[in-house]
């Protein structure tokens, strides 16, 4: 879109609420100040990408839309502070929703003082790649209670200022801490009690995250670690489990022997009794979503608790997480029933022993990716297939143990798998083109080494065939005009 357009658009939709711009790279300050006169009924506005705004428009954008509420500056590299004091002068009484991300010369600390102490209404901040410092942090937490979404992506907090923000912004959902560097495992407990409507917590990237320091919050600051809430989530040794047999290759395996039989010989007794220890804990039944993809230092004890104690959680995501082992995922299909989307891309050192439990217990999983986890056996892989039959989504990329042997189930048992990524796997051509023909409303991504040999040879046969049709077209053609000689 260009400001000619824009202009128009402006002229003919003087009642226009709600406008999405993002990434119009074409769209300057011309475009931004004809919608400033025109739209005063704006309320949101999402500019984000469009790097040739400045400060100019901004300021009577904020001055001629007095009913704006929701603005997006994300990426808008131009913008200095004066757009961020324009909006806290002239708009900080409305203001619900702001994003200022990558805009590193519009933060200051002035600059968000005075955005403080304008607003009171203030719910979601995204202040991601902003450098924002711990100061600016802990003044918003003690004066900005309102907030209940706040991004700090790739920012310099530390733990001090996280652990005061949690503190004092209560009624937080979302929070967002992804690729902060200087956070430690220490906000995790501060998070989890502090705010009691907690929903999505992303800690993807905080490569400081390592020990599990639950206890060591919970004796610092008296909190209570009795079974409060622990009635949410039965003991597994109280929940009813229907054994069952499945087949793959000619075996049988049985859900409860299998799984005994498949752990580590000495640990069965002490990780049980680890994790029922867990279960007499606190609960935090709001959580929703869990990303700690890329947290390349955390430990399967933090990881254990975090999960025990989130009995509602719908989404984890621990891709990267290379180091991570059976232990911190033992209770997952116990303490987790609802879960729905599991990313364990590069976890490695998981087995066929958390594979097998988890496919006995978390039917209702939708999405899930095992990308890359080659200690997975084709047998149990097998069980997995035929027990989650609600799979939607299903990634085995790079899992060379995969064939069609196991693969054959996805068909039969999963009705409405949508998307399928077989990609650096041991499915052979002929394999995979009868999998796509029993699965023809399934997208399949990727096609393995011995696919994509086969289908360059195919290429070639293809290439190969039409330059000798041409050739042969242009003998025929020869031919009819030698035998046909032109009449004079």
């Amino acid at each position: 879109m260009s400001d000619a357009t824009l202009q128009v658009m402006a002229e003919y939709s003087v009642q226009m609420q709600q406008l999405y711009l993002s990434y119009c790279h074409q769209i300057t300050d011309v475009g931004v100040m004809a919608l400033a006169n025109n739209c005063t009924n704006l309320v949101a506005l999402n500019i984000s990408g469009c790097f040739n705004i400045t400060d100019v428009s901004v300021k009577l954008l904020t001055k001629k839309a007095p009913k704006i509420s929701v603005l997006y500056f994300g990426r808008c590299t131009a913008l200095t502070e004066k757009s961020l004091r324009s909006v806290a002068r002239h708009r900080g009484s409305n203001l619900i929703s702001l994003e200022t991300a990558g805009c590193v010369q519009m933060l200051t600390g002035s600059a968000v003082a005075s955005l403080v102490n304008y607003t009171t209404r203030l719910k979601f901040l995204d202040f991601a790649q902003c450098n924002v410092p711990d100061e600016v942090v802990e003044f918003i937490a003690e004066n900005v209670p309102t907030l209940s979404g706040v991004a700090l992506t790739n920012s310099l907090v530390t733990a001090r200022s996280i652990c005061k923000l949690v503190q004092g912004c209560s009624k937080i959902t979302f929070l967002n801490l992804s690729d902060c560097s200087f956070v430690t495992s220490e906000i995790i407990p501060y998070a989890y009690y502090y705010l009691p409507l907690l929903e999505q917590f992303f800690i993807a990237g905080c490569k400081s995250i390592q020990d599990n320091c639950f206890d060591a919050v919970e004796a610092s600051l008296d909190l209570p670690s009795v079974p409060v809430g622990a009635d949410l989530v039965p003991s597994h040794r109280d929940k009813q489990i229907t054994p069952g047999i499945f087949r793959a290759k000619g075996k049988e395996w049985n859900d409860d022997s299998d799984i005994t039989q498949t752990r580590s010989p000495g640990t069965s007794d002490e990780l049980s009794s680890a994790v029922l220890r867990l279960l007499e804990k606190k609960k935090f039944p709001a959580i929703q979503a869990l990303l700690m993809g890329g947290c390349t230092s955390i430990t399967d004890e933090l990881v254990r608790e975090m999960l025990v104690r989130a009995p509602n959680v719908l989404t984890v995501l621990l891709s990267g997480c290379s180091h991570i082992t059976n232990v911190s995922l033992e209770p997952l299909p116990y303490c987790c029933p609802n879960l729905q989307l599991l990313d364990l891309t590069g976890c490695t050192k998981l087995t066929d022993s958390f594979l097998l439990r988890l496919s006995t217990h978390c039917s209702p999983l939708l999405v899930l990716s095992i990308t890359r986890c080659t200690q997975f056996s084709e047998e149990v892989l097998a069980v997995l297939f035929q027990k989650c039959i609600n799979l939607q989504k299903l990634s085995v990329s790079g899992c060379t143990q995969i064939t069609e042997e196991s693969l054959q189930y996805v068909p039969l048992c999963c009705p409405q798998i949508q998307c399928l990524t077989v990609s650096a796997t041991s499915l052979s051509h002929k394999g995979l083109t009868a999998l796509q023909a029993a699965l023809p409303l399934t997208t399949i991504v990727g096609k393995g080494a011995q696919n994509r040999k086969a289908q360059r040879e195919a290429m070639r046969r293809q290439i190969k065939e039409a330059k000798r049709k041409r050739t042969a077209d242009a003998r025929e053609a020869l031919e009819r005009v030698q035998s046909d000689p032109p009449t004079t």
